[in-house]
């Protein structure tokens, strides 16, 4: 009859409307499932980013600390360099008088042989040898000076062979620092603006996702009571012909 065909698909119909009701169910609930994992992800991939950039600031610090101690040393040694590229010409010109004090000493020796040679009573030559023997000992200190002068000269000229060697490995060392805080201040640069593009994402992420969650509860709420609505309204049908084909014709 019809009437039987007529109720097996009301039947389906509510059949499908039970299984449309189901399978939404939990639908805002799965949302936020999906809204959470990603929100996560997007802040850990900003944490991430923030602890690099951290990580290079601090860099940064210590190189700034190295260079600062390293131009000191620079200024430690230039200021030495200078003093000992005063007191090198210095000591130059105090060899050059003590070796001349020596020659003198010198001539003043051999004209005292001369005078020696020359003399013929014995007071005399007694006075000549007198100022011999003093003229000597006046010459071997001053000869005993141009020895101290000139190790001295050799310990300065070492010694400044030793601080340009020094100069030049700090000023070699600043020049490291310097172009790896270029390095990595570009670094900071780069990774504080790629920081703020992931902010700015994770922020219209959010927003947006929020907006997709809403939507979500909104369609389950409303699909769902649709959906009752029209089961309810296809058993009442199923009912009203169940109950016309019990009636006594």
């Amino acid at each position: 009859m019809i009437t039987d065909v007529s109720i097996e698909a009301l039947r389906q119909v509510r059949g499908v409307l039970s299984q449309f009701q189901t399978e939404i169910q939990g639908t805002g609930y799965r949302a936020r499932q999906r809204s959470d994992a990603l929100e996560s992800e997007g802040r850990n991939e900003v944490k991430k980013t923030e602890s690099a950039v951290a990580a290079v600031e601090k860099k940064l610090e210590d190189l700034e600390a190295d260079k600062s101690r390293t131009e000191a040393r620079i200024r430690e040694l230039t200021a030495k360099q200078n003093r000992l590229e005063a007191e090198i010409p210095r000591t130059k010109t105090e060899i050059a008088n003590a070796e001349r004090r020596v020659d003198a000493l010198d001539n003043q020796l051999t004209e005292l042989d001369y005078q020696l040679k020359d003399a013929e009573d014995t007071d005399t030559k007694d006075a000549i040898r007198e100022r011999y023997y003093e003229v000597q000992a006046e010459r071997s200190k001053a000869s005993d000076n141009v020895g101290r002068l000139k190790n001295e000269l050799d310990r300065l000229e070492s010694e400044e062979f030793e601080n340009k060697r020094q100069l030049g490995t700090a000023k070699a060392e600043r020049d490291r620092i310097e172009g790896e805080i270029e390095t990595e201040q570009k670094r900071l640069n780069n990774l504080k603006s790629k920081l703020q593009r992931q902010k700015n994402a994770l922020s219209q992420l959010t927003n947006e996702l929020h907006e997709y969650v809403n939507a979500a509860q909104r369609f389950e709420y409303s699909s769902a009571g649709q959906t009752e609505q029209n089961r309810n309204a296809v058993d009442q049908c199923i009912t009203s012909i169940e109950m016309y084909l019990d009636t006594d014709l």
